[in-house]
């Protein structure tokens, strides 16, 4: 069998057309969702990338696996399971296009043919191409078509809401720069304006509509979109498609404005924590699910469908029932880690969302929150003060299931914490010092 994972960086999954977005922006991927298992309510695990890609191929949280921040002092344990590394020991060929090595090594373990499109220039981690990802992908799809293998493809161009000159206007026809325009005004008004405005003026110079970041972000999503096409045609082609599993999902989604935050993935509301998570298998498909289900558990699904007895040091739990549609629940929890721009843990139960910040960062808020989801989706209302009995019992759970994760140890968000969030001083430095590129920042940051 073969398995295919793509991940389109910072896409949340409301900006889909299977999800329900009214733009046109993913119709390669919604032909996909009709012949796949659609996973409704998928959260991340730990938050922003680099926690993000470390909690999914070792099936482990970051509460312990210690991987919490983009901190270049947090690795693995020697022991640690990891995806690439387990599959390649039983006998599967393992390929990655990525450029996550620049971030951190450990990325490239386990597989057997690593390829960075843009080696040795890490200013272009976040800037490489769908275009040259698919450059090194489809060959390398070719050349390996008669074996099982475990290919990883990444994606970037959504995180850096860019796509090639003829995408720009494809979901705008305003004015960019209407300086009557006040929708970024709250933006303005932000200490990380100084560090936003660099990514904006990559887009386009002197921006004073939010909506056309907005639809740039879009375009590049129908851009990625397209490539994603362009594999999957290929290996229908090669006609080994339907001895293929793909999986399409995201390592964290996207503020677009809402609670304040623009342009970013600064926190554990809806808009960040959640992900698309589209699991095509050839025997079925057609199914949609709202079971409570995260990042983690992608792992040993895969394992499982490989035909491994399961890996023991993984939290994750198989999907593979929710595959078959027998409509049974999952999990009845999620938790969901932010250690970069904040420090905010969330709980998730099928109705009410807590979340407790330790730092707040850039974005003040309550250190608690309280929202009914089945209700609020949007997350617009906190009951904290309406409903204390709710909140007073998800705060002693949450405690508890902290204890029983961390035993002795140190909660790796408040050690991040307490050293200082690295996010906080660099922009700091940034407004004092009004020096740096956007790639500089860019790479500093791990944004």
């Amino acid at each position: 069998m073969k398995f295919v994972l793509f991940f389109i960086d910072t896409l949340r999954p409301d900006h889909l057309g299977c999800y329900g977005y009214d733009r046109d922006t993913s119709p390669c991927i919604d032909q996909i969702a009709a012949d796949s298992t659609v996973f409704n309510r998928c959260y991340a695990t730990d938050v922003p990338t680099q926690p993000g890609f470390a909690s999914i191929f070792t099936g482990q949280r970051g509460i312990n696996s210690g991987i919490v921040t983009h901190s270049p002092h947090e690795t693995l344990s020697t022991g640690a399971p990891w995806l690439p590394s387990i599959m390649q020991a039983g006998s599967y060929t393992t390929g990655a296009v990525s450029t996550l090595y620049h971030m951190k090594p450990l990325y490239a373990a386990g597989f057997s043919h690593y390829i960075n499109p843009v080696a040795g220039t890490p200013r272009l981690t976040q800037r490489v191409t769908a275009d040259q990802i698919n450059a090194h992908a489809l060959p390398w799809i070719e050349a390996h078509a008669g074996e099982d293998f475990l290919l990883f493809i990444h994606y970037w161009d959504v995180h850096e809401y860019t796509a090639p000159p003829g995408y720009r206007n494809l979901f705008y026809d305003g004015d960019l720069d209407d300086p009557e325009n006040d929708s970024l005004r709250e933006a303005r008004e932000n200490p990380v304006w100084p560090f936003l405005k660099r990514k904006l003026d990559h887009i386009g110079e002197g921006i004073t509509d939010a909506g056309f970041v907005v639809a740039q972000y879009d375009s590049a999503l129908r851009y990625v979109d397209e490539r994603v096409g362009e594999v999957v045609s290929r290996m229908e082609e090669l006609g080994i498609l339907d001895e293929t599993l793909l999986v399409i999902s995201s390592d964290h989604g996207e503020s677009l404005g809402e609670h304040s935050i623009y342009f970013d993935h600064a926190s554990v509301y809806e808009d960040t924590a959640r992900v698309p998570l589209l699991v095509r298998q050839p025997e079925n498909g057609g199914i949609r699910t709202n079971a409570l289900v995260q990042s983690i558990d992608i792992a040993p699904t895969v394992l499982e469908l490989a035909g491994f007895d399961g890996c023991p040091d993984m939290q994750g739990q198989s999907l593979v029932h929710l595959l078959d549609g027998d409509g049974k629940e999952h999990r009845e929890v999620a938790y969901v880690n932010q250690g970069a721009w904040q420090a905010k843990r969330a709980m998730i139960t099928q109705r009410f969302k807590y979340t407790r910040t330790i730092h707040h960062g850039f974005w003040p808020c309550p250190p608690e929150e309280l929202f009914d989801l089945s209700e609020d989706p949007d997350e617009l209302n906190d009951l904290s003060g309406d409903k204390p009995e709710v909140l007073d019992r998800m705060a002693a759970e949450l405690r508890r299931w902290e204890v029983s994760q961390l035993g002795c140890r140190v909660d790796p968000l408040v050690r991040a914490t307490e050293i200082g969030l690295r996010p906080l001083r660099w922009v700091w430095e940034l407004v004092r010092d009004g020096e740096g590129t956007f790639d500089e920042w860019s790479r500093k940051i791990g944004w």
